[in-house]
Formats: C-alpha cells, sequence, structure tokens
C-alpha cells in the first residue's frame, strides 16, 4: 500500500505558516509516522548552478543503517547526509531520490519523457521491493 503526503504540487504548510517550508516538512513526517511505513520514499529533481552536473542520486540519513541499505538497492549511487529534515525526522527508514538535475539540458529532455519516467519509477519500485524482501522485519514475503 501506497500512502501519498500529497497528490498536487503544494506544500502542506498552512496558509498563515511563518516557517513553511518547516511546517511543510514537519507534516510530512507526521503522516509518515502516522502511517507506520515499512520505508519511506522522497522523489525529487536535481538542480545545481554548474549544468555539466548530471545522474541520479539517493540521500540517506548517515545515522541510519536501514536507510543506507534502502538506498543502495534503490538506486547504488549513495550520498550520506545529516542535514535534510525528512531524513532526521521520519520514523522508518526513508531515503530521498534524485531521479537527475533540471539544471542540465540533456537531462532535462530525459526526465520530461514518458518512458525515462516510467523507467526511473519501475527502478525505485524494483529497490524498495528489493529491500523489503531481504528486511529482516520481513516487510515484504
Amino acid at each position: 500500500t501506497v500512502v501519498m503526503t500529497r497528490t498536487t504540487d503544494c506544500d502542506l504548510a498552512p496558509d498563515n505558516s511563518k516557517h513553511p517550508k518547516t511546517d511543510d516538512l514537519t507534516k510530512r513526517t507526521v503522516l509518515m509516522s502516522r502511517s507506520n511505513v515499512a520505508v519511506s520514499i522522497s522523489i525529487h529533481q536535481n538542480s545545481f548552478e554548474d549544468n555539466s552536473s548530471c545522474g541520479p542520486q539517493v540521500f540517506y540519513y548517515e545515522a541510519s543503517d536501514a536507510g543506507k541499505e534502502l538506498a543502495s538497492s534503490v538506486l547504488g549511487a549513495l550520498k550520506p547526509n545529516k542535514e535534510y529534515f525528512i531524513l532526521k525526522k521520519s520514523t522508518s527508514p526513508t531515503v530521498i531520490v534524485e531521479c537527475g538535475f533540471l539544471s542540465n539540458p540533456a537531462e532535462t529532455l530525459l526526465l520530461t519523457d514518458k518512458n525515462y519516467q516510467d523507467n526511473l519509477a519501475h527502478a525505485i519500485y524494483i529497490g524498495v521491493t528489493d529491500y523489503l524482501a531481504q528486511s529482516p522485519s520481513g516487510h515484504l514475503q
């Protein structure tokens, strides 16, 4: 079962929020915790001032062995990080998947291609199911 934190391009912060980014991330992690999910995947498109930067990346919380295993299973391009709020505050193994760089013109073309998007989604799916199948907690049997 998939639990979506949102289905439109919006944030979860209240309209009158003084700290919309923090409130949005807090609401996402609360929803993830309440849903008792086996894993959390946050999917993004990257950007960098150097338009030659390219390729997918997976970030995980450096203190989370399960997050590292999930990241390895999802993509293999490991980038530990100790700053991302959603990685630190979630109760399930969590990764952020950066599918590519919108600042790179060649990758922008790929990232807007339906077949490429389907292949990315399938790769994430395979990584998650492989992780769950090997998980000692037996989330997938």
